[in-house]
């Protein structure tokens, strides 16, 4: 299907390479070889919510994830300056209506990047623009911050269908 992002992440030792499914006539998605151990599966699908699922590998065994898609909501972020231009990059948090930073897919132009879950991730220098997708219907807190420290947030209800669209305006 059009739009699917398929990751999967060691939850022991990082992996040597970063494997690549492979998409079966029958739509199911294949990691071919993996080395035995735990994993954390996760499926980004436009229109819905994410997924995740852990699965336990073991030696010269097949496992089957099954993950349930539920639709859900984004969030087409731009950040701007004071001046009207873009910054280089800003560094995005996203948190839920409790005020916990949420596991989020950012889809950019070059690609999907997931922040939020650690320190390493909510500091990541993004492009000032993109979309944050996979979200639950719910309220969210969106702050982007520049390399200057400035920053802008606001507060987002996203809901089942098309992005909504936030403009942070950021003083330089």
């Amino acid at each position: 299907s059009v739009g699917i992002r398929v990751d999967i992440a060691s939850k022991g030792p990082a992996l040597a390479t970063y494997p690549l499914p492979v998409r079966e006539e029958d739509g199911t998605w294949r990691y071919e070889s993996l080395p035995a151990g735990a994993y954390r599966v996760r499926v980004v699908v436009d229109g819905m919510q994410a997924a995740t699922a852990d699965a336990t590998v073991r030696a010269d065994e097949e496992v089957v994830v099954p993950l349930t898609l539920v639709r859900g909501g984004a969030i087409a972020y731009r950040a701007v300056l004071s001046s009207g231009e873009a910054p280089e990059a800003v560094r995005l948090a996203i948190v839920d209506g409790r005020g916990q930073f949420v596991v989020a897919s950012i889809q950019l132009s070059a690609g999907m990047v997931h922040v939020g879950s650690d320190e390493a991730t909510r500091n990541l220098d993004l492009p000032p623009e993109g979309r944050i997708v996979g979200l639950k219907p719910g309220a969210y807190r969106v702050r982007a911050t520049a390399a200057s420290g400035e920053f802008d947030e606001q507060n987002v209800d996203v809901t089942v269908g098309e992005p909504v669209a936030v403009e942070l305006k950021i003083r330089k």
